[in-house]
């Protein structure tokens, strides 16, 4: 079964940080998110546990401890790695209602998803203050922007054909 999951390129409410991210995205088939203050999260899964992300997440944002919020994010971050597949469709958000893209999950050097903090800091043009305060996204994901998808009414009656969308906006920190 083909998925289809909604991810923001980055903050839409930092224009000029997203459109930097967005464009980087198209031009290198990629999309990320965040957390970069964690590392390379891949380290913390363990087999069916996100007890050892979730601390992780907890020690690293004291606010997700406060507002109980690492057990939604250690959930999605293993969904990041784990259950997005190759030929899933993503569909690239900004705002709440705007659809800017449609991708196509692949395989590169035999992964869906990787992390790269180098990457990621290039990805919103090694802006110091970003890398500063670690509000880039290191996780990424490879995904085929030039896939021959279109906006259109007729792709829009297609996605009603999957049984499963999966808006992942609520979760992207």
């Amino acid at each position: 079964m083909t998925n289809i999951w909604v991810i923001p390129p980055y903050y839409s409410e930092q224009p000029e940080r997203f459109d930097i991210a967005w464009g980087y995205d198209q031009k290198n088939d990629t999309i990320a998110i965040g957390w970069a203050k964690i590392g390379n999260p891949i380290i913390y899964l363990q087999a069916n546990d996100n007890q050892n992300l979730i601390d992780r997440l907890n020690q690293s944002y004291p606010l997700y401890l406060e507002k109980n919020l690492a057990p939604q994010y250690a959930s999605f971050i293993r969904k990041f790695y784990f259950e997005i597949k190759e030929g899933d469709i993503i569909l690239a958000r900004k705002g709440l209602q705007q659809i800017i893209g449609v991708g196509v999950v692949f395989k590169k050097n035999n992964k869906t998803a990787f992390f790269d903090d180098t990457k990621g800091k290039e990805r919103l043009a090694n802006n110091h203050e970003i890398i500063a305060s670690l509000e880039y996204y290191p996780n990424f994901l490879n995904v085929n922007w030039n896939n021959g998808f279109s906006l259109s009414a007729g792709t829009l009656r297609k996605l009603e054909n999957f049984e499963k969308i999966i808006d992942t906006s609520k979760l992207i920190q």
